[in-house]
């Protein structure tokens, strides 16, 4: 997946849901205020977990372009 895409994707999400993203970004900020560590390692496992799904996905759409290269491709002695 291209980085460009993600941002995009992001953009658009953030955009669509402009009032559920700006009540988790108060919520952030108010348990990075009162709890630093615990707010940072939510932080953590949250980009973590994404970095996972993106490889995952990743991964899954090379596959599934091979497979689709594989049935697409003739037989050796049809033409």
């Amino acid at each position: 997946m291209d980085l460009n895409l993600l941002i995009q994707t992001a953009v658009a999400f953030v955009q669509a849901n402009l009032a559920a993203c700006a009540v988790l970004a108060v919520l952030f900020g108010i348990l990075l205020f009162r709890s630093p560590k615990l707010a940072l390692g939510v932080f953590g496992i949250t980009m973590l977990l994404a970095g996972v799904f993106l490889l995952i996905s990743d991964v899954a759409t090379s596959g599934v372009n091979y497979k689709t290269k594989a049935i697409s491709r003739s037989a050796p002695g049809e033409r």
